[in-house]
């Protein structure tokens, strides 16, 4: 378990985690800073200490990376869906080849060069597979992805990693839920119709529910 430990330090962002936190490190010992980019010099408060690395919040971005943007969706680093929309499309392809080689590295111990990630034209509406949880708030049924770390629902009207059609097809049965009295599952006292919605899509455009 971690010891909060709460305190403000200045930190240059060297590396990633899996999870895109930044990796900033003091006298050796390294921070992960969700929302920092590689290269950004920042102010972050320390909220956890283990014994191999800290958690940190980030406070504020001294040195800005060019790779950092304005995410499209208005509810990123609130949602768990994703987690790297801050960074541009080519930073988000280099991420993800960083990670493939640090993996083999880290499992394999190969030191596998892995070839350069062949992008998409719109980097967006691409998920085939969608698992969306259903909850109840204020006697009304929502639905949207967890929260990072909880089972707390962010819910959304409109999502920017999935295909149109799927979140409208979520939020119909989201809205005919609510017209015919049909409750989402409650964690807790584990009663409830709707527990998740899920949906799959081909390139033909054909879908399971």
């Amino acid at each position: 378990m971690g010891v909060i430990i709460l305190k403000k330090v200045e930190v240059l962002i060297t590396d990633y985690t899996h999870e895109g936190y930044g990796v900033g490190k003091i006298d050796g010992y390294p921070l992960f800073i969700p929302g920092a980019l590689l290269g950004e010099r920042v102010v972050c408060l320390i909220e956890k200490e283990n014994k191999s690395f800290g958690r940190a919040k980030l406070l504020k971005v001294l040195q800005t990376s060019p790779e950092r943007v304005k995410p499209r969706c208005d509810i990123f680093g609130i949602c768990g869906g994703c987690d790297i929309m801050h960074m541009s499309y080519p930073a988000q392809l280099d991420f993800k080849l960083r990670m493939a080689q640090n993996s083999f590295r880290r499992l394999g111990n190969l030191n596998i060069q892995v070839d350069e990630i062949i992008g998409m034209d719109e980097p967006y509406y691409y998920r085939n597979k969608v698992q969306v949880p259903f909850g109840m708030r204020n006697n009304k049924v929502i639905c949207g992805y967890y929260k990072k770390k909880s089972h707390d629902i962010a819910s959304f009207d409109y999502c920017y990693i999935q295909p149109e059609y799927t979140t409208d097809i979520i939020t119909f049965i989201r809205n005919l839920a609510n017209e015919y009295k049909i409750s989402a599952y409650d964690e807790i006292n584990h009663s409830g119709i709707i527990r998740h919605v899920l949906i799959r899509n081909n390139y033909l455009n054909e879908v399971m529910i």
